[in-house]
């Protein structure tokens, strides 16, 4: 093949210089939800994969990532409960919301990315460290 053709990519000069973190990484323990989620951040320096299991040990924060996505809405209350209350607690918001439940297979991330600002405040109380 020829490297005569090559093609072209765009160059955005309107963004401003901002320092930030060149790799950060988020193991998650899914598959479908959070590479739903973290697609909405489209920008050609940000790749979603498929955390695979590498054998790494690691810390646990909460119990499940829809601690994070209830972060959009409230600050979370039953962060040590179970995944399974905190996912129906989700599903609560949403429906106060957006009159729509949570399908973990078919994240709207649509719902999200209005909340973000709140999520990181909400995130930011619950951590104790």
């Amino acid at each position: 093949m020829a490297l005569t053709h090559r093609k072209k990519r765009p160059i955005d000069r309107n963004l401003e210089i901002v320092g930030d973190t060149r790799l950060l990484i988020i193991a998650t323990e899914g598959r479908k939800t959070e590479k739903q989620y973290f697609a909405q951040f489209h920008n050609r320096r940000v790749q979603v994969k498929v955390a695979k299991d590498s054998g790494f040990q690691l810390a646990v924060s909460n119990p499940c990532f829809e601690t994070w996505l209830l972060c959009h809405y409230i600050l979370p209350t039953i962060t040590k409960s179970t995944c399974q209350k905190i996912t129906s607690q989700l599903s609560e918001e949403l429906k106060k919301v957006h009159n729509s439940g949570y399908n973990k297979a078919k994240l709207n991330s649509e719902y999200f990315k209005p909340y973000i600002k709140q999520a990181v405040q909400n995130a930011k109380q619950l951590d104790n460290n």
